[in-house]
Parts: structure tokens; C-alpha cells; sequence
């Protein structure tokens, strides 16, 4: 058994070409894990994403492009010299307020790309451990909270909802439920993409699935539950899964899901904001929706942008991005009576960048979604999550979009 394992490691090494006992293979198992946990860093600065994983890939990058083994696809290639373009786009007759961490954000997703894309597997062990690494801290945020939170405080940034037996849920290792939600959902993905690589037993498969649905019903969280939906929605349509296990298995989960809520309301317990949010949604209603913060901020960034866009195709130039949202906040009588004076928040590096750059912004993310390799339903959860949550400093964006189809 000793041998053969040994033979299997020996090939797996043969395929990748990277020894795990070499510098760039131990810098790229740590890289992964940072990966797996991006909003994790044994030093956290004031962000929500920390920058410990694009680090690592500059530094493996480097050490490649040292030892003259660095390959880059034409299209990455590509994509990398039209960002170093975009990012040149300041103009010089506005203001100079950038903020930096969303203007440098598609650079350090394009380095993250570069590695993802050359010489980088996803390890099915890494990603068993981390979701039990998650499960387990979470159980442990229930059972001793004080304790676990204290100990999280010093790995993120900070923790912005601590009263998950509330209206909101829990965060584990991340700042907020949302986000913590939405990286479920990608796990999620990527579960499904290990089992249909071969890379997992039923069994891991299974329990692993259960593990990431557990820990989402408990963020009570509206965006991890309404991404949920769309990543069942994709598996209803997969042509590749039987037609009645699929129809079978989703209807099992909507029902079973419906029966749940309604015994938990029934026992007069604070279902949370992801139950309200689709119940609203479910209703047809939209009513109180514009009273949720995080929605308000998703979708006001998204309309700014292109409501700028609509007056300045190729945008504002990035040192003038805020101060003019700003304005078109005052002119416009729907955004002032949504926002008032309270300042338009870019929750997503997408709305900055579109506004910023305008047709050209669009044109790079264009690019992206054409030339990167991935399945159409990847691609769209990479998208989702650059419009509406998260930083494009976002890890999953950006390995999302670089996992391969099964040949």
C-alpha cells in the first residue's frame, strides 16, 4: 500500500510538475488555503478580503518568472496589458480621491488568474479540511461564543454581526453573514466540480454538500440564500445529471426547505434576514426591501454606475469616482429619495471600475467572460459575485472562472 501511494504521489507530481516538498510547493499549499480563506491573515488590515493570497501569488509568480518556467497564455496575457491600460485611465482635469483598494483590485484578481490558470490544481484534501476547519469553528461560535469570536477577531478584520441567534446569522472567519454566505455557495460549486472530476467519494461528496448547506441556513443570510437558489437552479438544468434525479432532487429540497420554515415560524423563532428577504421576494412584494442596507448599497452602486455611463461612456476617470456618484445622487430625485445624503457605497470593485472606465470597464470585463475557460455557469457566478458582493481582490471570482471542463 506504501508503494503504491508513493507511485500516486510521484504521478500526481509528474502531472503538475511541482514537488509539494519544493519552495513553490509549499508556498502554492499555503496559497491555496489562503484561497479558501480570504478573509483570514495572521496580520488582518482594514479590509474585508485580506491580501495574504495575492501575495503569495506574486511571490510564486516571481519565483517562476526567475527560474524561467513562468508560462502565460496569450489571453492572460491579454486581459493583464489591457488592465494595466484600464488603470491609466485617471483624468487629469478631475479630482485625485482613489480609492485604492478598488482601483488596484482587478490587477491583484489578474495575478491571482495567472496563477490559477498555470500549473495549479485545486487539492480535494485541502478543500475537505477547510470545510471541516469551517464546521467546526462555527460549532464552536455557537457553543462558546465569547470565546470564538474573540479568537476570530484576531484572524479578520472585524466581526460585523455577533447576535447570530438574532435577525442575523453567523459569520464564521468572515466580517459579515452575506459574505460568509456567498463563499459557502461557491464551495458549493466547487464540491460539485471535485465529484465530477473524480476527485471525491460519494461519501466526502455527500457530507461535504451537508456541511456547506448547514452552515448557509445559518447565516440566515438573504444573499446566501438567494445565490443557493440560482446554484440549484444550474444543477436543474445540467443536462449531464438524469432528468428525474434532477427534478426529484430539487423539488426534495424546496420542500423540505418550505416545511422547515414553516415549523420553525410556527414555534414563533426569529427566522433571520434571509427567510425575510425570500419571503418578500416569494410574495411578489418588494416592500421593505429598500429598507435592507446591503441590498440598498448593492443594487444603488450597480445603477449609479451605468446611469453615469449613460452621460460619460468611457467613464469618469478613477480619481473622480465618489465625487461625482455624489452628484448624480442629489440630481437624481429616485437615488436622493432612496439615499438621501448618505454617501453611494461601491459594495462590489465592479460599479467603481465601470465608473471609472465606463465602455472600457466594460470591454475588459467582456474580454473576461469570452476568453477564460470555465463553464457558462461558473463564469456566471464569478460575475454575480463581481456585480453585486464582493471585492475583485475575491479569491473564488477569479478561480471560478479558472476551473476547467471535464474533457
Amino acid at each position: 500500500m506504501a508503494m503504491i501511494e508513493g507511485l500516486n504521489r510521484i504521478r500526481q507530481e509528474n502531472q503538475t510538475g511541482i514537488s509539494s516538498f519544493t519552495l513553490e510547493g509549499i508556498l502554492l499549499g499555503v496559497f491555496q488555503f489562503s484561497v479558501f480563506f480570504p478573509f483570514v491573515s495572521p496580520v488582518p488590515i482594514q479590509s474585508d478580503v485580506q491580501p495574504l493570497g495575492g501575495l503569495l501569488a506574486g511571490v510564486i509568480l516571481a519565483l517562476r518568472f526567475l527560474s524561467k518556467k513562468l508560462v502565460v497564455e496569450k489571453r492572460n496575457l491579454f486581459l493583464l496589458l489591457y488592465t494595466f491600460l484600464l488603470l491609466c485611465f485617471i483624468n487629469p482635469f478631475g479630482g485625485f480621491e482613489i480609492d485604492y483598494g478598488k482601483y488596484l483590485s482587478m490587477l491583484y484578481g489578474m495575478v491571482l488568474l495567472l496563477v490559477f490558470t498555470s500549473e495549479f490544481e485545486i487539492k480535494a484534501n485541502f478543500f475537505f479540511l477547510s470545510i471541516l476547519i469551517y464546521a467546526g469553528f462555527t460549532v464552536g461560535l455557537l457553543a462558546m461564543p465569547n470565546l470564538f469570536f474573540n479568537i476570530q477577531d484576531m484572524l479578520i478584520r472585524n466581526t460585523n454581526s455577533v447576535d447570530f441567534l438574532g435577525y442575523r446569522g453567523i459569520s464564521t472567519l468572515s466580517t459579515e453573514p452575506g459574505l460568509f454566505g456567498g463563499l459557502l455557495v461557491a464551495f458549493a460549486m466547487i464540491n460539485d466540480h471535485l465529484k465530477s472530476h473524480n476527485k471525491l467519494s460519494n461519501v466526502k461528496f455527500f457530507l461535504l454538500h451537508i456541511l456547506i448547506l448547514f452552515m448557509i441556513l445559518l447565516t440566515k443570510s438573504g444573499t446566501g440564500y438567494l445565490y443557493y437558489v440560482v446554484f440549484l437552479g444550474f444543477k436543474l438544468f445540467d443536462n449531464k445529471i438524469p432528468f428525474i434525479q434532477r427534478v426529484s432532487g430539487f423539488s426534495l429540497v424546496v420542500i423540505l426547505t418550505v416545511l422547515l420554515v414553516i415549523y420553525l415560524g410556527s414555534l414563533g423563532l426569529n427566522l433571520g434576514r434571509g427567510i425575510d428577504i425570500i419571503m418578500k421576494l416569494s410574495e411578489g412584494s418588494s416592500g421593505g426591501l429598500g429598507n435592507d442596507s446591503s441590498i440598498l448599497y448593492r443594487l444603488s452602486g450597480f445603477y449609479v454606475s451605468f446611469l453615469v455611463m449613460s452621460v460619460y461612456p468611457f467613464g469618469v476617470g478613477f480619481g473622480d469616482v465618489e465625487t461625482t456618484a455624489q452628484e448624480f445622487v442629489y440630481e437624481s430625485e429616485f437615488l436622493f429619495s432612496l439615499l438621501g445624503n448618505e454617501q453611494v457605497h461601491f459594495t462590489s470593485a465592479f460599479s467603481y471600475t465601470v465608473m471609472g472606465a465606463g465602455l472600457l470597464a466594460v470591454g475588459l470585463f467582456f474580454s473576461i467572460f469570452l476568453l477564460t475557460k470555465a463553464k457558462t455557469k461558473h463564469k456566471a457566478f464569478a460575475f454575480i459575485f463581481m456585480f453585486f458582493s464582493y471585492s475583485l481582490a475575491f479569491p473564488m471570482i477569479w478561480l471560478l472562472l479558472s476551473l476547467k471542463k471535464k474533457k
